[in-house]
């Protein structure tokens, strides 16, 4: 840099940006290595017994294997229609060849 000249605010950003991210840095390196003393706390214990299964959901069950039961087997559907290919062969048919010289 010469005297007199201007330096740009990417440039300004860039220095202040750096100096935080170092400063971050040693704070947090300073914080890791300070050594905190925990006590152990001991929590009351609780014991919740409940049945595998609730009623609301025995029904759902029973409903869901009802309507899997009484579901009818799969059907194939044609994708095709015999009318239209029909019409689309006669058409096909009857159409004019046009044939395109090179010259």
């Amino acid at each position: 840099m010469y005297i007199g000249q201007t330096i740009s605010p990417m440039k300004i950003s860039h220095l202040f940006l750096s100096l935080v991210s170092i400063s971050l840095t040693v704070i947090s390196a300073r914080a890791s290595s300070l050594e905190t003393k925990s006590e152990t706390v001991q929590l009351p214990t609780f014991t919740i017994e409940v049945p595998r299964r609730a009623d609301f959901e025995v029904q759902i069950a029973q409903s869901l294997n009802e309507l899997r039961a009484t579901a009818r087997t799969p059907i194939a559907v044609k994708t095709e229609i015999p009318l239209v290919a029909a019409n689309t062969a006669e058409a096909l048919k009857s159409a004019p060849v046009l044939v395109i010289a090179k010259s």
